[in-house]
């Protein structure tokens, strides 16, 4: 008999297919002491070596206030200069530099490969947060080590503000509608654009974050305006010497037309070229972006 590949639905209350017909992308969802191995994974002390490494992408965030929020980027020693005011340190990829932790994914097989986007993991100290904010893309926030609150909604804001004079993009005033404690192993789903606070409850709280990826429209359009400039000659351009001189400089049914036929371009892609333009737009790399934080 087959032994069977490992999943994060094990020993839950719901299976894969409830899941994403009831809250993928839709609502949260929180996975109870699931069965997950994360002995793979860097240690606090192995996060701050290679939140020291050149290139790796780190980030130290802090408040003196509890209101508005700053970061120290790709500087982990400046950690002893803000110890006073509860800094969170946050290290992304990880996946790039410890690539152990990608064991990590075999637990969430229903994940597409050009979907992932990075594992980012942060160590606080009991009562460090980053603040109330929101994400524009679906995330899975392993506990690994130690207990953090987190604080959430059900559904995006009507109406979102964020806090004035902060460098951050935190929320103002945030009202929560939930607030669970998670413990190692607990795993919170959130769509994109949902409100969510966490605040460490331990001085030894680790969390990796399992980010998706989610081109933007604007993303897209401009890689099909950049396949379109790469195939275009320079010497064809914009002529009017079939139109009538119009007095009143007014833009015409001319100029619409030649503008709506280079738009047509688009439309004529093939299905193959267009594939080849999604893959290379969702897989490009990109440095602290796609988020409000």
């Amino acid at each position: 008999m087959p032994k069977t590949k490992p999943s994060v639905f094990d020993g839950q209350n719901i299976s894969a297919s409830e899941f994403f017909q009831a809250h993928w992308q839709r609502s949260p969802f929180l996975f109870r002491n699931t069965s997950l191995k994360l002995n793979y994974l860097p240690s606090i002390e192995q996060l701050f070596e290679l939140a020291s490494w050149e290139n790796v992408q780190s980030r130290i965030v802090f408040s003196e206030d509890d209101v508005h929020y700053q970061a120290i980027y790709d500087e982990p020693e400046a950690w002893d200069e803000v110890t006073n005011f509860k800094p969170t340190l946050l290290v992304s990829d990880i996946e790039k530099w410890h690539p152990k932790a990608m064991q990590i994914m075999s637990w969430f097989p229903f994940i597409k490969n050009w979907r992932f986007d990075d594992l980012m993991m942060s160590y606080a100290p009991k009562g460090a947060s980053v603040g109330a904010h929101t994400d524009h893309y679906d995330v899975f926030l392993i506990q690994v080590q130690g207990t953090r609150q987190w604080s959430f909604d059900d559904q995006p804001l009507a109406n979102k503000e964020v806090v004035e004079n902060s460098e951050l993009a935190v929320l103002t005033n945030y009202q929560p509608q939930h607030s669970v404690e998670l413990k190692p192993g607990d795993i919170l789903y959130l769509p994109p654009e949902i409100p969510h606070h966490g605040v460490s409850t331990s001085d030894d709280c680790v969390t990796c974050s399992i980010g998706l990826r989610a081109p933007a429209d604007s993303e897209l359009l401009n890689s099909v305006i950049e396949l379109l400039n790469e195939s275009s000659n320079e010497a064809h351009r914009f002529t009017d010497a079939t139109s009538h001189a119009r007095p009143d400089n007014a833009i015409g049914s001319h100029e619409i037309k030649y503008l709506r036929l280079r738009l047509q371009q688009v439309a004529d892609l093939s299905d193959e070229a267009l594939a080849q333009l999604f893959g290379q737009t969702v897989t490009n790399y990109r440095v602290f972006e796609d988020t409000d934080h």
